[in-house]
């Protein structure tokens, strides 16, 4: 009876541990969020004497007043006036009133469905009008009216003119071919411009 039994244990079988999950704890300490607040700060201020450096410029000071300044004095401007018809008129001045103008005449008198000649910016001028006409595109835009320059190729089609006369603007209905023909003549000497 002398021998005590000693189980041996298969080297395929593993071992069988309770398995226990035991949480990990963090040995590492907190770092401290006061060193990031800092850096932000010094960021700003490196930021802020950046820009001072960038606007003490005069290219850029000029460059500023003219582009972010005006366009907050504009947006100052519009936002109490909301009337889209207002806002045109403050944007595109009088070439959009006066545009709109001979877009209206030509409404009230029915007719507005044709085309009408408009001599070039140069002539108006030479009348004593600031008027320096749209493109036809640009003018159709402004007004939903269609018109016609001296030089293009729908002058076949206009059947008004627009004229000046004593700083005041007039329309002459275009009877026929040959009255076309004689206004094309006379209003061509005036380059149109852009």
């Amino acid at each position: 009876m002398g021998k005590k039994y000693k189980k041996k244990q298969s080297e395929n079988l593993p071992s069988l541990e309770p398995l226990v999950a035991t949480p990990k704890t963090n040995t590492a300490k907190p770092k401290k969020q006061g060193g990031a607040f800092y850096k932000q700060f010094i960021l700003l201020l490196g930021s802020v004497f950046l820009l001072m450096i960038f606007m003490s410029l005069k290219k850029n000071d000029d460059w500023f007043n003219s582009h972010i300044l005006e366009y907050w004095d504009e947006y100052q401007d519009q936002k109490t006036n909301l009337d889209i018809e207002t806002r045109m008129q403050m944007r595109f001045g009088d070439n959009y009133v006066i545009s709109k103008t001979i877009a209206d005449v030509a409404k009230k008198n029915k007719f507005d469905k044709e085309t009408i000649l408009i001599p070039a910016s140069s002539y108006f001028e030479a009348q004593g009008l600031p008027y320096k006409v749209p493109e036809p595109a640009v003018f159709y835009y402004f007004t939903s009216q269609k018109t016609a320059w001296m030089n293009s190729t729908d002058t076949a089609t206009a059947k008004w003119l627009v004229f000046s006369q004593n700083k005041r603007l007039l329309f002459f209905k275009i009877e026929n071919k040959q009255s076309r023909d004689s206004i094309l003549q006379y209003y061509r000497k005036y380059k149109p411009s852009l």
